[in-house]
C-alpha cells in the first residue's frame, strides 16, 4: 500500500469514528495528522465528498456505484497505474440514530461501514477487519465510546446545573443589594430639591436603633401590614446593625429579615447616623454624646433618627409597634396620643426640608435632657406644635389644620390609650372591634409598656393583637408567631 493509500484508509477510519461531517474539520484533521499544507489540492474530491457525511470517494475513474433501492459508495483507485485490478472495493453506509435522554434531549448521529464485497484491497486487511469481519467488535467499541461520552456529558450537565443554581442565588442577593443602594441614592438625590417641592415617591419609614438583626414578630408585623395596606408606597426599614449584605444573615436564624425582604415594596437599609445627621443640628449633638452614659439611649437615638430622616427624605414615620389597618393618606400630619400630648410615634411630612422638622431638631439639641423619658419625643413634639400654632390648648385644633399641618384625632393611631394597653391582649367581640377601630389608620399597641411584662402574642387566645396579626400580617403570623 502506498503512503497515499495508507493516508486515506486511516483518515477514513478517524473521520468515521469521530463523526466529522464538515469540510473544515477534514482539512483541520489533515493538517494536524499529516501536515498537509493544501489538502484540497492533494485530495480534492476526497475532502469535499467525505465532509458531506454522505459519500466517500477519491479521485474517481469509474465514479460511485449505485444499485436499486439503496446507495452504494465506492472507494476507488489511487494507484491505478500500478495495480489496476485489485483496487475495487464496495462499502455500504449504514446510518444509525441513538436517542439519549438526560435532563434535556439530543440526538447523536452515528455512522459506520460494513463490507458488501468479498474482494479486499491488497494491503488493506487492517481496514477490512475493522469495518467488515470486525463489525460486531466495532459496534461494541463504538457503543462503549457513546456510553463514555454520555457519562461525560452527564457530569458536565450536573456541574453546569449546580453552577447555574449558585449563580442564581448569588445574583438574587446582589440584585437585592443593588436595588437597596439605588433606592437610597434616589432618596438622597430627591432630598436636594427645594423645600417646597413634594417628594416624587411617597414612602413610609421604620427605624431599628439597636444592633439586633432579627426583628421581633411584632416589628415584622408592623412593617408587613404597612406594606400590604400601602402597596403604592415604598416601605423603608432602617436597621442600625444591617451591613448591607443580606447573605450574611442566613436562615433560619434570621427568618424575620428574610420575610420582610421578600415583600415587593419593602427595602431594608443600613441606619448610618453620621450620614443622616450630616447637615442637620443633630450632628454636633451626636459627636458629643456618650451613649454609654445615657439612661434612655435607644429611645433618644430613635427620636433623633426619625426627625433627621423625615426632614431629609420626607414621608411618613411609624413606630414598629403600629399595626396598619388602612391605607395612609399622604399629608403633613401629627397625631395626639391624649388631650395634652402629641406623640412622635406616627408623623408625616410630604415635603422635604420642612421647617417644622428643622425647628424640632434645633429644640432637640437646645433642650436636651437625656434623663427624662420622652423629653426628645412626645414632649418635644407637643411644645413645638404649641409654638407652631401659637396655642396652649391642643384640643382647639384636634381634627383640624394649623399652618399647613393637620392635627389628626387621637383614634387615628391611639384608639386605646397607653394606660389601657393590656386590652390588646384580651379577647374582643367582632362588633366592638369594628366600632372602636372604624376610622383607625394604625393601631399603636404600646410595646414599650410590655417590655417588662414580656407578653407574647398567644396563638389561639382570641386576643385583639392576635386578631390583628392574623388579619393584617398573615406572613408574620404563620412564619413567626404560629411557627
Amino acid at each position: 500500500m502506498s503512503k497515499k493509500q495508507a493516508d486515506i484508509v486511516h483518515l477514513t477510519h478517524l473521520v468515521v469514528l469521530l463523526g466529522i461531517r464538515k469540510a473544515s474539520q477534514v482539512r483541520e484533521l489533515l493538517e494536524k495528522m499529516w501536515a498537509v499544507g493544501e489538502p484540497e489540492r492533494r485530495y480534492p474530491d476526497f475532502v469535499g465528498v467525505l465532509a458531506s457525511g454522505i459519500q466517500i470517494r477519491s479521485r474517481t475513474v469509474k465514479g460511485p456505484m449505485v444499485t436499486e433501492g439503496e446507495e452504494e459508495l465506492t472507494l476507488l483507485e489511487y494507484a491505478q497505474e500500478e495495480e489496476p485490478a485489485v483496487h475495487k472495493h464496495t462499502y455500504r453506509v449504514e446510518h444509525y440514530k441513538l436517542n439519549i435522554k438526560v435532563e434535556f434531549y439530543q440526538t447523536i448521529h452515528y455512522y459506520f461501514f460494513t463490507c458488501e464485497s468479498s474482494e479486499v484491497m491488497t494491503g488493506m486487511s487492517e481496514f477490512s477487519s475493522g469495518f467488515c469481519g470486525g463489525s460486531e467488535a466495532l459496534e461494541k467499541h463504538q457503543l462503549h465510546n457513546i456510553n463514555s461520552m454520555i457519562k461525560g456529558w452527564l457530569l458536565v450537565f450536573i456541574i453546569g446545573a449546580c453552577g447555574l443554581l449558585y449563580l442564581n442565588w448569588k445574583m438574587s442577593n446582589i440584585q437585592l443589594i443593588e436595588r437597596s443602594n439605588s433606592r437610597i441614592s434616589s432618596m438622597k438625590e430627591k432630598a436636594t430639591t427645594n423645600v417646597s417641592t413634594p417628594t416624587m415617591e411617597s414612602r413610609i419609614l421604620f427605624v431599628e436603633t439597636t444592633d439586633n438583626m432579627e426583628p421581633t414578630p411584632l416589628a415584622v408585623c408592623a412593617v408587613e401590614s404597612a406594606a400590604h395596606q400601602n402597596p403604592d408606597k415604598q416601605i423603608y426599614y432602617f436597621m442600625k446593625g444591617f451591613s448591607g449584605n443580606l447573605s450574611l444573615y442566613p436562615l433560619p436564624e434570621y427568618r424575620g429579615i428574610h420575610l420582610l425582604s421578600s415583600l415587593e415594596n419593602v427595602v431594608i437599609l443600613q441606619l448610618n447616623a453620621m450620614e443622616h445627621f450630616e447637615g442637620t443640628p443633630l450632628k454636633s449633638w451626636y459627636l458629643k454624646i456618650n451613649p454609654e452614659k445615657e439612661k434612655y439611649w435607644i429611645r433618644v437615638f430613635s427620636d433623633a433618627c426619625r426627625l433627621a430622616l423625615i426632614w431629609k427624605y420626607g414621608g411618613t414615620y411609624l413606630d414598629t409597634d403600629i399595626i396598619s389597618l388602612r391605607p395612609l393618606p399622604i399629608a403633613n400630619f401629627l397625631c395626639p396620643e391624649s388631650r395634652r400630648s402629641v406623640s412622635n410615634g406616627a408623623l408625616g411630612f410630604l415635603s422635604l426640608h420642612h421647617p417644622f422638622m428643622w425647628n424640632c431638631m434645633l429644640d432637640f439639641v437646645a433642650n436636651y435632657i437625656g434623663d427624662i423619658w420622652g423629653q426628645q419625643g412626645p414632649r418635644l413634639i407637643t411644645r413645638m406644635v404649641k409654638k407652631w400654632c401659637r396655642i396652649e390648648n391642643l384640643g382647639i385644633f384636634s381634627g383640624k389644620e394649623c399652618n399647613g399641618i393637620s392635627l389628626w384625632t387621637t383614634n387615628r393611631f391611639y384608639p386605646i390609650p397607653h394606660p389601657n394597653w393590656m386590652r390588646y391582649n384580651a379577647p374582643w367581640k367582632k362588633e366592638d372591634i369594628e366600632r372602636t377601630f372604624s376610622d383607625t389608620y394604625g393601631a399603636h399597641v404600646w410595646n414599650s409598656k410590655n417590655s417588662g411584662k414580656r407578653k407574647a402574642i398567644i396563638v389561639g387566645s382570641g386576643s385583639l393583637i392576635e386578631h390583628f396579626s392574623k388579619s393584617y400580617c398573615s406572613i408574620a403570623y404563620k412564619n413567626l408567631i404560629q411557627y
